[in-house]
């Protein structure tokens, strides 16, 4: 299964980055799950990117998840990252 997984940053003055990956996971179940049952622990260091060697964690370390929604191929949040940073997550489903 594939998905697109895309992380914006943004302040007051609009948006100051965004990266975007494609990865390989197991279930869209155990990857939603990340967020469902997240800890503040970094997770999800061990799915493949397919397109790019863009490497790193879904949900970094010490992150505060706001207004989790999913649907059957759509996963979107708000977060404040450890550094007071907010970032926008939008994941979809392109293969099964």
């Amino acid at each position: 299964m594939k998905i697109v997984e895309t992380n914006i940053s943004y302040s007051e003055k609009g948006v100051e980055d965004h990266q975007t990956r494609v990865l390989e996971i197991s279930s869209w179940e155990e990857y939603c799950n990340l967020y469902k049952n997240y800890n503040g622990d970094p997770v999800g260091d061990k799915y493949k990117c397919v397109f790019n060697q863009m490497i790193g964690y879904t949900l970094p370390k010490n992150a505060t998840i706001v207004d989790l929604k999913i649907d059957d191929f759509h996963l979107t949040c708000d977060m404040k990252l450890w550094n007071g940073y907010p970032e926008y997550k939008l994941v979809f489903i392109v293969e099964r």
